[in-house]
């Protein structure tokens, strides 16, 4: 995704958008929930719920949306309608929202879609976060450390059988994710063991958080700039860590136990 589309992307939704002023005043498609997807034109793999996720941009540097959307009327979507989607990931600091990114496409049914159907789809548009990023630092001045979280708002804003929906049904309509992305930070890799015994809980964490299963380890908290801001062994069963002192972020948790090195995200909220 270039950084000219981003703004071409912008002027495409507002423009759709002011058209729906004028159209459709019925919900017939709702966006009930949206997962993300990876690799979508090679191999596409579903990651999971986009609401609350942590996305590891170097891992990931490239999502797509993955909306499930509902045909909450009574009619049937028959297989040769077209609908429209928009999608549209806006990233946010302390103060606020600071840009947003967007775009939409038209999609074909392929099938009769019944009154109560949900179907899961996978949206051609991609959100290149080192490029969204890359473009926050250089027209905004704001450095990655900044953006507290992002959200996605993934609507259905126009079917061949009603046209353009009406702004107050299109908010009827749509999902707000709110998602966090993360770099892995330096002389960390990422490991996840299915087989693992170690627990953290809760997450998030507002004042503390325990760690299970993780006595006799090397316990090490990161923040994002790959800065050790703790370091602990694991005692007993339940090791507590304390946030209150901390900034609000995704932290990285790395423990290393009986020569294996286990990490977890760990979020920090107020």
């Amino acid at each position: 995704m270039k950084k000219q589309l981003f703004i071409l992307s912008l002027f495409i939704t507002g423009t759709f958008i002011s058209h729906a002023q004028e159209k459709c005043d019925t919900l017939k498609l709702k966006v009930i929930n949206s997962e993300y997807i990876i690799n979508l034109l090679s191999d596409p793999v579903r990651m999971g719920k986009l609401d609350g996720a942590v996305i590891n941009m170097d891992s990931f540097p490239v999502i797509y949306p993955g909306p499930n959307i509902c045909n909450v009327s009574k009619d049937t979507f028959r297989d040769d309608g077209r609908y429209r989607i928009l999608s549209s990931a806006c990233a946010y600091t302390d103060t606020g929202e600071i840009q947003c990114f967007g775009n939409t496409r038209y999609y074909y049914f392929h099938r009769n879609i019944l009154p109560n159907d949900t179907f899961g789809m996978g949206v051609n548009i991609e959100f290149d976060f080192p490029d969204m990023i890359d473009y926050i630092k250089k027209e905004k001045g704001i450095d990655f450390a900044q953006i507290t979280h992002w959200k996605m708002i993934n609507v259905v804003i126009y079917t061949d059988k009603d046209g353009y929906y009406t702004d107050s049904i299109l908010t009827l309509g749509d999902d707000t994710a709110t998602f966090y992305v993360i770099k892995t930070p330096l002389g960390i890799q990422e490991t996840e063991n299915e087989q693992s015994t170690i627990s953290v809980f809760p997450n998030p964490a507002q004042s503390q958080f325990t760690i299970t299963g993780a006595e006799d380890a090397t316990i090490r908290l990161y923040n994002m700039q790959g800065q050790q801001i703790l370091q602990t062994a694991g005692k007993g069963d339940n090791t507590v860590i304390y946030t209150e002192n901390l900034p609000t972020g995704v932290y990285v948790l790395k423990m290393e136990k009986a020569n294996a090195v286990h990490t977890r995200k760990v979020q920090v909220v107020r």
